[in-house]
């Protein structure tokens, strides 16, 4: 085991960073790419009484709205126990829970088709 507290250590991507060389993921062009968009909770914790996507699915260019029942087999994950959603059903549990997500041609749409995500 090598120790480097306290030692000056090369970035082995300062060069690229500093030059804006660097490639990020968001740099990342594929053909027929598809860009993804949550939707958080609005709330820390409750139940989910309503959900419409209607405003979100007319929008052109959204090709999917992935809900929990989306998800097969193991809907749970975490990294000490399986104990957080991928997606929440009808319960939030924290702030940070993800309703739904969206599948768009471009990020804008993406983005735009979230906002329209209307929760009870």
């Amino acid at each position: 085991m090598t120790n480097i507290i306290g030692k000056k250590v090369k970035r082995v991507d300062a060069y690229e960073k500093v030059t804006g060389k660097a490639i990020y993921g968001d740099d990342i062009k594929l053909v027929d790419m598809l860009h993804a968009a949550a939707r958080y909770t609005d709330i820390p914790v409750g139940k989910i009484k309503n959900i419409d996507y209607s405003e979100a699915e007319k929008i052109q260019g959204v090709v999917k709205i992935a809900q929990y029942k989306d998800i097969p087999g193991q809907t749970r994950l975490g990294p000490i126990r399986s104990d957080q959603y991928a997606i929440v059903d009808d319960e939030v549990f924290f702030s940070g829970d993800v309703i739904a997500v969206v599948a768009a041609k471009t990020k804008e749409i993406a983005l735009k088709a979230v906002d329209l995500i209307h929760v009870e």
